[in-house]
């Protein structure tokens, strides 16, 4: 059948062997009626990916009480091309609607010792705060802090989302977001689980 296949035409005998495309069909019954599927329909975790900070990428002198965006400078894995970090933006942009899972963490160091006070990381949607995870340690300040966040979010194809950070010292010292070589402290990550319901 043109754009597709007919029913005759199903005989079993070849095996595919490999991860469907996006494009190859299936053949179901849908009431009794047998209807053909893109595997894209079915497979949604097909959208996904991985980035992390190095430590060639730590963003230093980053300013006291106020949102910061966070880069990241390396891809382990973006499998629809859809994270920006080549130009450092660290950019998310979500190609289709559906519900996606996000999970990110983010390691927090003072250049001197144990002036770390608060720290909250953020995931902004489309410019604007969506959620957020916070860590105060008033009267108990530390050296470091590696903070974890995960949330789920209803999107629309072109949503974009961004890892924010802010931060306040218990003296004078700058913070510095920090990556590193083999050891992932600074990581963004997140997959599309699903269609919007």
């Amino acid at each position: 059948a043109a754009g597709g296949m007919s029913v005759s035409d199903i005989t079993g005998a070849t095996a595919l062997g490999a991860m469907p495309a996006a494009a190859d069909e299936l053949v179901l019954s849908d009431a009794g009626t047998l209807k053909r599927v893109d595997f894209k329909y079915l497979n949604a975790t097909s959208e996904y990916f991985y980035a992390r900070k190095t430590n060639t990428n730590d963003q230093e002198n980053i300013t006291l009480d106020t949102y910061t965006k966070i880069t990241f400078n390396a891809e382990d894995i973006d499998s629809g091309s859809n994270f920006a970090a080549a130009t450092d933006d660290g950019k998310y942009t979500c190609p289709s609607a559906g519900k996606y899972f996000f999970l990110f963490k983010v390691k927090i160091r003072s250049s001197t010792v144990t002036e770390v006070k608060r720290t909250d990381i953020t995931l902004y949607k489309n410019g604007e705060m969506y959620s957020r995870s916070e860590n105060h340690v008033d009267g108990n300040p530390s050296t470091r802090v590696t903070i974890p966040l995960m949330c789920m979010a209803n999107c629309a194809a072109s949503d974009y989302f961004e890892v924010y950070v802010r931060m306040s010292s218990d003296g004078s010292s700058t913070m510095v977001c920090g990556g590193a070589l083999n050891t992932r402290d600074t990581v963004f990550m997140g997959w599309k689980m699903g269609e919007n319901l």
